[in-house]
């Protein structure tokens, strides 16, 4: 299985009661040059995990939780703010 279909096995394997909402910082990032900033609120406790899949499909690479966010627990209703390195 790849990256790709395992997340695509997680999509649809969601519960459509466990409302979850992401922002972005900006609409558009310079890789290597800005950061990425997300909030994320859950109706929901648990743990949020970024992961960018490379566009080979095979690639991935955990952006959160890193060294800067180290926090990654979600309490329902409260936001919660994280911050990404955008590359290498």
């Amino acid at each position: 299985m790849t990256p790709r279909q395992a997340l695509h096995e997680v999509f649809e394997g969601r519960n459509p009661a466990h409302a979850v909402t992401a922002t972005v910082g900006k609409d558009a990032v310079r890789i290597g040059r800005d950061n990425l900033r997300f909030g994320i609120t859950s109706s929901r406790p648990g743990y949020v995990y970024v992961m960018v899949v490379r566009s080979n499909g095979s690639d991935v690479e955990l952006l959160l939780p890193n060294a800067l966010e180290t926090n990654n627990y979600i309490e329902p209703g409260r936001l919660l703010k994280l911050l990404a390195h955008s590359g290498r």
